[in-house]
């Protein structure tokens, strides 16, 4: 069993293609930060995990925290408010590879750092080579993570690194096993 924590902030086009991939790996709940939308994106969330019948939780932010880098404020919060042990962490723009569902029960023992095929985009070119540089740690914005591990070396902090970043350093300083899984 497992959560998806899914942060929105005005993601109504992109979560119209992407959600259905969220719900594609049939998590046990998603918990959706919802940052200060002002547009559609909470209508599409609850409209489509109706049709699929998920266990939706909402959390809504109605103002910018005093994190320094805000989005990892709301992974934080997304992480807390989850029901089960694993948390799969992912983005509004990123659509799911059906086997990522494989690989999220591995996070029981070690971090989980998932490479993905970006959307074509300048930044998503960036990306792609730096999936497949030959570099010994990578890190990304999907990443599977145990709560007690998350909790015990408090994996992502109000500091002014991304949390994708902090939980990969923390991994290496920490020792705590660590795998990375490309996928489509």
């Amino acid at each position: 069993m497992f959560s998806v924590v899914l942060p929105v902030h005005n993601e109504e086009k992109m979560l119209k293609r992407t959600f259905k991939t969220v719900l594609s790996i049939r998590p046990n709940e998603v918990v959706v930060v919802l940052d200060r939308c002002n547009d559609a994106s909470e209508a599409i969330v609850r409209i489509l995990a109706r049709k699929y019948g998920t266990n939706l939780k909402l959390v809504r932010i109605s103002k910018k925290s005093n994190w320094r880098i805000h989005l990892n404020y709301l992974y934080d919060i997304g992480i807390k408010n989850s029901s089960n042990d694993l948390v799969l962490l992912t983005q509004a723009d990123i659509a799911l590879d059906p086997r990522i569902r494989e690989y999220v029960v591995k996070a029981k023992e070690r971090i989980i750092f998932f490479g993905y095929i970006p959307y074509i985009s300048w930044s998503g070119m960036i990306t792609f080579v730096q999936f497949n540089l030959p570099y010994k740690y990578r890190s990304t914005g999907l990443v599977a993570i145990n709560k007690y591990i998350y909790f015990k070396y408090r994996l992502i902090e109000d500091l002014n690194i991304l949390f994708d970043t902090q939980i990969a350093t923390k991994s290496r300083i920490y020792k705590i096993p660590f795998e990375f899984i490309m996928t489509k």
